[in-house]
């Protein structure tokens, strides 16, 4: 996922253009200052989920295409030009973007008397399994290891590919295998916590290397898009099995 290079964050001591640090030259990154970067980015995703109490329902379905795009661009921007523009206007557009969508999602799923609490149960969640991954993290039961790194590529190319196989063939045969989108849901956030223990990893590797504040934003967003990703997953588990109670 979004990550650094472990030979820079090991002793950032040195500028892009290979002027030398001295500590004195820039304020250091800490894990308080992260916090509020991630609780920042999740405030702009939820004040833009509540802006759909605002705006006229006839453009929904633009805002949706655009949002899409947005959500889109900043993650391919992010890993494939992270220069181009700073990681805190990407970490905004994003947020902006998903609010939008999850808002939207959120307020149709509420119309209906059997998704009702969804939303709130996977939020939840959520926080259970982010705090759950925090302690082992913290407990040194669990670490980001070359080993879990090559798992979870492994673990999402897998999973992406039986995705689009069973997409293909529920979409050609119109067959449903619920026990199939069950698993896969699964798979998606078991790989979110494995992006939670990598980004964990991140931020102790910036602060015990008194990287730069500006490192803060990557490693923010970072956990950011994880504890997003493993929202999502968890809100799609939930209606599949709501869906199944009727």
């Amino acid at each position: 996922m979004i990550g650094f290079k472990n030979s820079v964050l090991s002793n950032v001591k040195t500028r892009a253009d290979g002027e030398v640090f001295e500590e004195s030259d820039f304020a250091k990154s800490s894990y308080k200052s992260i916090f509020f970067k991630v609780v920042f980015f999740l405030a702009v995703t939820i004040l833009s989920g509540f802006s759909w109490f605002f705006i006229p329902v006839d453009i929904l379905y633009p805002i949706l295409v655009f949002s899409s795009i947005g959500v889109f661009l900043a993650l391919i921007i992010n890993i494939f030009a992270p220069r181009v523009i700073p990681t805190s206007v990407l970490g905004v557009i994003y947020g902006l973007s998903e609010g939008l969508m999850l808002g939207a999602v959120l307020i149709v799923l509420n119309e209906v008397p059997e998704f009702q609490n969804i939303g709130t149960l996977a939020v939840l969640s959520t926080l259970v399994i982010f705090a759950v991954t925090l302690l082992l993290y913290l407990s040194n039961i669990v670490r980001a290891t070359n080993k879990l790194r090559k798992i979870l590529f492994i673990f999402l190319i897998s999973t992406f590919i039986i995705s689009i196989f069973y997409g293909i063939f529920s979409i050609v045969l119109e067959i449903e295998i619920d026990f199939l989108e069950i698993g896969i849901c699964i798979a998606y956030i078991l790989i979110g916590t494995i992006m939670l223990v990598i980004q964990f990893d991140q931020a102790e590797s910036i602060v015990l290397g008194n990287a730069p504040k500006k490192y803060e934003w990557e490693v923010a967003f970072g956990l950011f898009v994880a504890i997003l990703y493993i929202f999502v997953n968890l809100l799609r588990l939930l209606i599949i099995l709501a869906n199944k109670k009727k």
